[in-house]
């Protein structure tokens, strides 16, 4: 004979969650990792700069990869991914060093 006792968890009910919480709990237990951007090149205005970022010409409030151009500056641009700020350099022609993040 099963005897239930008062306060302990009802074997018989279930707790379902829904799609959105389950995809929310995902978001928050995975590494904040922001796409893979490769800044080529700034056209740079002091009006309004533009950045070659993989292939694609950005000014500042374009999203690309679900991230969003904060600022463009001389030499680098500042992306916000998921409410945190990362910076791209502009890469080295010598030694073809590429600033990706």
């Amino acid at each position: 004979m099963l005897a239930y006792q008062e306060g302990a968890r009802d074997p018989f009910h279930l707790s379902l969650k829904t799609k959105e919480e389950t995809k929310e709990e995902i978001k928050e237990s995975l590494p904040l990792q922001p796409p893979k951007l490769v800044l080529k090149g700034i056209a740079w205005d002091e009006t309004k700069p533009l950045a070659l970022i993989n292939g694609l010409l950005a000014k500042e409030g374009d999203t690309i990869q679900g991230a969003r151009i904060v600022k463009i500056d001389f030499e680098r641009v500042v992306i916000r991914y998921r409410s945190k700020e990362f910076v791209i350099e502009l890469i080295e022609w010598k030694g073809e060093k590429s600033s990706e993040i």
